[in-house]
């Protein structure tokens, strides 16, 4: 069935489907996609996107030391 099919924790999935002519498959979705994030932005709706915040804690002295990533 079209229309919306689920609400997940950063995205709203929607099927659809379109008869569309040889190789033009990528403009229509491109376009399809340009519509509904214009009507969100007109009806100022908003999907939210996770946020992860990273707290180390304080050291001894009191202070919360740098964070240092690494790439394994």
């Amino acid at each position: 069935m079209a229309g919306v099919e689920r609400f997940d924790d950063s995205a709203v999935i929607v099927r659809c489907r379109f008869k569309v002519l040889p190789l033009e498959q990528c403009t229509v979705r491109r376009e399809y996609f340009r519509r509904i994030k214009y009507a969100f932005e007109q009806h100022h709706i908003e999907i939210p996107y996770p946020h992860l915040t990273l707290y180390p804690g304080e050291n001894r002295d009191g202070n919360a030391p740098a964070l240092h990533f690494a790439r394994g």
